[in-house]
């Protein structure tokens, strides 16, 4: 049995990318330990939240450049202009990074039938008061799913909003 990393409050990006790394055919505890203890110090992680157009950046950095990724979503057509709003000033670095991530090809504006490798992180809507909010689990394939400690196992696929679909890089170690 693998010890699976618990949920913090706002942090389910880097509890899920962790889990994820820990559930590979040669599981990765010491870049997923490294993930889970530092994620929330990235200079992309504003006010605790992870806005969904960086996650790419951060799993690239966060990992020491070991693994990369794809991001499928569908995005509102006035993105830039949520962002805008959400974040304010800080809104400039997001947006930025995000377009690099698109002209780079590892944000796809598309999400239907996607095929992903597992495992793999998967947004979903985690509706609260009313607000729809993304909520990051893992993908552990045959309708088994990792969120924070807990797997649970469903006769169906979940409803996603995004899907970051993540490989071994033979990027630099920094």
């Amino acid at each position: 049995m693998r010890d699976y990393f618990p949920n913090r409050e706002g942090e389910c990006f880097s509890t899920a990318l962790a889990n994820a790394l820990v559930s590979l055919p040669v599981p990765d505890k010491k870049i997923a330990e490294e993930v889970f203890n530092s994620l929330r110090s990235h200079e992309l992680v504003i006010d605790n939240t992870l806005h969904i157009g960086v996650v790419t950046r951060v799993l690239f950095d966060t990992t020491r450049h070991r693994y990369n990724g794809t991001l499928y979503a569908t995005f509102p057509r006035d993105l830039e202009q949520v962002t805008r709003d959400y974040y304010g000033r800080a809104a400039n670095d997001v947006i930025s990074v995000m377009r690099q991530e698109i002209k780079e090809g590892r944000i796809k504006d598309r999400l239907g039938d996607v095929t992903y490798k597992l495992p793999s992180l998967l947004l979903v809507n985690a509706a609260k008061n009313g607000e729809d909010l993304g909520h990051w689990i893992v993908d552990l394939g045959h309708g088994n799913y990792i969120n924070g400690r807990r797997i649970f196992q469903t006769g169906r696929r979940v409803v996603t909003m995004g899907v970051l679909d993540f490989t071994f890089s033979k990027g630099k170690e920094e």
